[in-house]
C-alpha cells in the first residue's frame, strides 16, 4: 500500500489483500477482513467497557 491516504476503506483493504494473496478468492478475503474488523469492533467495545 503506497497511498498517502490517512484512511482506507474497506475495498482498498480488499485490493490489497488479492495483490499480495493471489491464490484467494475473493469471497476469502472478504470473509477474512469481515473477521478482522469484527475482531477489531469487539475489542473497542471491550476497552470502553473498561473505562
Amino acid at each position: 500500500m503506497s497511498n498517502s491516504k490517512d484512511s482506507l476503506n474497506r475495498s482498498d483493504i480488499e485490493s490489497s489483500l488479492i495483490k499480495e494473496f493471489p491464490y484467494l478468492t475473493k469471497a476469502q478475503i472478504s470473509k477474512s477482513v469481515d473477521v478482522i474488523i469484527d475482531s477489531i469492533v469487539e475489542a473497542v467495545a471491550k476497552m470502553k467497557k473498561l473505562k
